[in-house]
């Protein structure tokens, strides 16, 4: 999934605990290569990696993923 602001460009993969989970999401990201459409651009990119219940109850952890492309905001 991928959201556009302004400034931002967030760059998203949701796994279920019982699916691997914010490893496996991250993982996939990097894989994929999911942030390599956007090193063009000059918003910054923010990758997450979440990891919800696989139950239904919500969010378990995230953390963001650093891709070699992703510059610092100014």
């Amino acid at each position: 999934m991928v959201v556009e602001t302004t400034n931002f460009i967030y760059v998203l993969e949701l796994k279920l605990s019982n699916n691997g989970g914010v490893d496996a999401a991250t993982e996939q990201m990097k894989a994929k290569q999911y942030a390599e459409p956007f090193k063009a651009d000059k918003r910054k990119v923010i990758a997450l990696a979440i990891e919800l219940d696989d139950k239904g109850k919500g969010l378990v952890d995230w953390k963001e993923v650093k891709f070699k492309i992703i510059k610092d905001y100014e």
